[in-house]
């Protein structure tokens, strides 16, 4: 089936070298090539965020082209939030249907031994703006898609904030 919003907005640029992220990774620019982000993508980091990776690195010289979701303005992402350090967090009444900020961090291991997973700090308010409590995918076992108070790592919406995208004025 074709996607037209998917087509819309997915770009291919040039990808470093050796590169082995997993899709939904966020990629930087490095020396004129996407790479995938090393550090928490947050506003006092200093890596600007150009996007999530559709596809898995390639693994091979540089210049082979990464297919991603531009972080530009009104483009909503998902992610699981979860405490700073990875560990599952019960979700509360209080950000229910607020915008909140969080920052977008990695840890080894959380899903897949030994793969970078990505999520949101529960309590970092700076990097991205919670937008949406509706889940993107159906949960299996679950009866509603929206988050509600007592889900562990609820699954929320975000868009990256104006000072962490590579692309500030879009």
């Amino acid at each position: 089936m074709h996607s037209p919003v998917l087509s819309y907005v997915a770009q291919w640029e040039p990808e470093g070298a050796s590169q082995t992220f997993t899709a939904g990774s966020p990629v930087v620019w490095a020396a004129g090539l996407l790479v995938a982000s090393t550090t928490a993508i947050e506003s006092d980091a200093g890596n600007l965020v150009t996007g999530l990776a559709i596809e898995d690195g390639h693994n091979e010289a540089s210049g082979a082209l990464c297919k991603f979701v531009p972080a530009v303005d009104g483009v909503v992402f998902y992610a699981n939030l979860m405490t700073g350090d990875g560990v599952d967090y019960v979700l509360e009444a209080a950000p229910l249907g607020v915008t909140e900020t969080q920052a977008l961090r990695s840890k080894s291991g959380l899903v897949t031994t030994s793969v970078t997973d990505w999520f949101l700090d529960d309590a970092d308010a700076n990097g991205t703006n919670v937008v949406s409590f509706n889940a993107d995918i159906i949960v299996p076992n679950q009866t509603n898609t929206r988050a509600e108070v007592g889900d562990t790592n609820a699954r929320v919406g975000f868009c990256f904030l104006t000072g962490v995208r590579a692309y500030p004025g879009s």
